[in-house]
């Protein structure tokens, strides 16, 4: 069950220390609880200079404590156009835990990424699918009920192109993922609400006939 920020996508070409610049763009990161762990899931482009990744989880959002660390899949000298990064928590905190990425370089300089954050009480049994949408129609499931709900649309440049509003969601509603226009193809974001909290995000890929 996925869900995160979310930040669904955002870009980050720090200028740090110096003058001196670390370059990644991360163009998603993802939470997502399933089997009693949460995975977490972060792809980057045009990486290079990276030394290693710090991931870090909080209770609060403001306070984190470092959970692992996992190294750079490129050398100082090569330029990778995108990457794919995962780790597992298998010991993850009841209620909501918030997870950041710490970006290390080759020189020690650092900076953070945005903030995920998942709910594990109410993610278990919430569902957004298909990931691959073909005729312009998701649906969201749930085994419990979430009250105000609202299930939002984004391009991954973070901008809303839509969204629909239950008072009470439970079940399987369809949802269409424009209601003006067609989507051309390409990669957008779901995000489901309840009560102002996030509960899931999942990324979507759009294919048109």
């Amino acid at each position: 069950m996925k869900t995160s920020i979310f930040s669904a996508a955002f870009v980050l070409t720090s200028i740090l220390g110096y003058g001196s610049i670390l370059p990644v763009t991360f163009s998603g990161f993802e939470a997502d609880y399933k089997f009693n762990h949460v995975d977490l899931v972060w792809k980057t482009m045009m990486e290079k200079g990276i030394d290693h990744y710090e991931v870090e989880r909080s209770t609060d959002g403001v306070h984190f404590s470092q959970i692992a660390s996992l190294p750079s899949k490129t050398t100082i000298s090569s330029n990778a156009y995108q990457l794919v990064y995962n780790f597992i928590d298998e010991n993850p905190l009841s209620g909501i835990s918030y997870y950041r990425i710490w970006v290390v370089g080759k020189n020690n300089n650092t900076n953070q990424s945005s903030i995920a954050q998942i709910n594990i009480n109410q993610v278990q049994g919430t569902k957004i699918y298909p990931t691959v949408i073909r005729n312009n129609t998701v649906y969201v499931q749930t085994d419990k009920a979430l009250q105000n709900a609202r299930l939002e649309f984004y391009n991954i440049s973070g901008k809303k192109l839509s969204e629909t509003s239950w008072d009470s969601l439970c079940g399987r509603q369809d949802c269409a993922v424009s209601k003006a226009y067609r989507l051309p193809a390409g990669t957008y974001v779901a995000r489901l609400t309840s009560n102002g909290q996030p509960v899931k995000s999942q990324l979507l890929i759009v294919e048109n006939n």
